[in-house]
């Protein structure tokens, strides 16, 4: 299996010194709380979703938000899909483009200097009345949550600073019914 590429970038690319991600996040709501995940085997997400590798046990039994990141020249709409199928285990569900979210902040891997998130929040409508969702091999336990119960020091990496705009929005988070343009690699 060819290795993944994922829009991640730091130092050693010329990019941002602290280095820059480009993420997917899906919100999937049950009334005003938010379907979070504790992460199982974070050995697993690195290899699959390109976690930080430089402490990925902090990632262990922490709760985070159904996010990857980009690979290489993918939509942010396909990574949703990813997030939804691989991460959740789901196939009968829609996506909607809610917001987009831009963050920087000291690194984590780099001290001193500063990194740069984009982010991708989509809505994920999903049929709950009729069947609960079921821990993945990502998540060994998946729970909706409120806004205000969830602390930073229980995440496992910088979904705070996304949580925190879906706070400002209030919880209002829907769906806008937006589109990104695609680009096409087949010049006609």
């Amino acid at each position: 299996m060819p290795q993944r590429r994922f829009a991640r970038y730091g130092p050693t690319d010329g990019y941002p010194p602290g280095g820059a991600c480009i993420s997917a996040f899906v919100i999937v709501r049950k009334i005003d709380s938010y379907l979070m995940g504790k992460v199982t085997n974070p050995e697993l997400w690195s290899n699959e979703f390109n976690l930080n590798k430089t402490k990925p046990k902090g990632w262990a039994d922490k709760w985070r938000l159904p996010a990857t990141y980009l690979k290489l020249g993918e939509h942010p709409e396909d990574a949703a899909n990813r997030v939804m199928e691989e991460q959740l285990g789901l196939r009968n569900y829609e996506l909607s483009l809610a917001q987009v979210q831009s963050h920087a902040g000291e690194s984590a891997a780099f001290k001193g200097e500063t990194h740069w998130d984009l982010c991708y929040i989509y809505v994920g409508l999903y049929p709950m009345v009729r069947e609960e969702l079921a821990p993945t091999k990502f998540f060994s336990e998946l729970s909706f949550k409120k806004l205000d119960e969830v602390v930073a020091e229980e995440l496992g990496s910088g979904h705070g600073a996304v949580l925190n705009g879906l706070k400002e929005a209030k919880g209002t988070i829907y769906s806008c019914h937006c589109s990104l343009g695609r680009a096409s690699a087949d010049p006609q």
